[in-house]
């Protein structure tokens, strides 16, 4: 997702960037995308993270993780002009 968000931005790619560097700099600070949504993002990553490696998850966690990701997913959908 944040390679393709990247590419499709048009923007000249000189080096890695974080996911969250990426979407921060591309879709943030140009006012396309609201910062909780990389907040957001960011959590599910480190959810994601403690559920593989320590085991550790909850059913509230992945109610909270879905729910933020089908609005990270429509916001993407209409800033990068997809599925139209």
């Amino acid at each position: 997702c944040c390679q393709s968000a990247y590419l499709l931005s048009g923007l000249p790619r000189k080096e890695p960037l974080l996911p969250s560097c990426s979407f921060e700099a591309l879709f943030v600070d140009e006012g396309k995308m609201d910062a909780q949504l990389v907040r957001d993002f960011l959590n599910a990553m480190n959810l994601r993270e403690s559920a593989d490696y320590q085991a550790e998850f909850s059913q509230s966690g992945a109610k909270a993780v879905i729910s933020s990701a089908e609005k990270f997913i429509e916001t993407a959908i209409s800033v990068l002009g997809i599925g139209e």
